[in-house]
């Protein structure tokens, strides 16, 4: 167990990062998808998203994300978004599978081994031949929503090693707290946070700010489309994320201090009620 602040923070993201290089997870997976459904669908496009390829996913609790773009005419024209969903679930009838998340965009399917894979099928809109967006289905409301992930994922290959760690941990934070917030919100948030290199409990005070304002209004979707990041977010909800960031940046913030005034064993505590058992305990 550790007795000073930089060695509590190596020890904790040690404790909640994935061994191994997580991207490559991601990939086999994807190409194990589309192995098992391209007898069953025209795929135009397949390639993983989410945590896994952004380095940001947390020990225990991760799960591989895979875009499949199928060909519109043969697949989604005149079908719901609910019924486009199903239709990727129905051909996994024969597996061990869910409708996946709370916003309703995805397809579960179970592996025997980790991870498992959250399948979010698409098709793309194109503008004099280029791609403009994909579309995928929201079966919570039925409707179709406009994305374009892969510069989230190019944003996301431009943050420092530092900040990416950072991240892990107010995930693990979130997670410990609700999960109020979703990954992807958290990501966003943390690119708009200026890159850091070194004194993790100044960057994670600062960051809690840095969320605090970021929840009081809508965040604008990074790929320039409709939409929101946030719009997941029920009055109530947002009400209650607010409140949680703002609990979390006073403990931060004293947190920080007894680090600033030399006394890492009281820092070390303050940081392991904030962040939950898998953050180091002193001594």
């Amino acid at each position: 167990m550790p007795y000073t602040i930089p060695v509590s923070f190596d020890k904790f993201i040690e404790r909640i990062s994935i061994t191994g290089n997580q991207a490559d997870t991601a990939e086999s997976r994807c190409q194990s998808i589309v192995s098992l459904l391209g007898k069953e669908f025209n795929i135009l496009e397949a390639f993983p998203l989410g945590s896994l390829v952004s380095g940001t996913s947390l020990s225990g609790y991760a799960d591989a994300d895979v875009m499949l773009a199928l060909n519109y005419g043969m697949h989604a024209e005149n079908k719901s978004p609910e019924e486009f969903l199903q239709l990727v679930r129905d051909k996994l009838s024969e597996y061990n599978t869910r409708m996946a998340k709370k916003n309703g965009q995805a397809v579960t399917l179970y592996f025997k081994t980790w991870p498992n894979v959250d399948i979010v099928p698409a098709y793309r809109v194109t503008d004099n031949g280029s791609i403009y967006c994909y579309k995928i289905p929201n079966a919570n409301d039925n409707t179709w929503i406009e994305t374009r992930p892969k510069i989230h994922i190019n944003n996301m290959k431009k943050a420092s090693e530092h900040k990416v760690h950072l991240i892990k941990m107010i995930k693990e934070w979130n997670r410990k707290h609700s999960s109020y917030l979703s990954s992807f919100h958290i990501e966003v948030m943390a690119l708009s946070y200026d890159n850091f290199y070194s004194d993790y409990p100044w960057h994670i005070y600062q960051f809690f700010e840095h969320m605090h304002k970021k929840i009081q209004s809508y965040l604008p979707s990074p790929s320039g489309l409709s939409g929101y990041v946030d719009d997941y977010l029920s009055y109530s909800d947002r009400l209650e994320a607010s409140s949680r960031i703002e609990t979390a940046l006073g403990k931060t913030r004293d947190a920080w201090l007894a680090h600033y005034n030399n006394n890492d064993k009281d820092s070390i505590e303050k940081f392991g009620k904030i962040f939950g058992d898998r953050f180091p305990s002193y001594g």
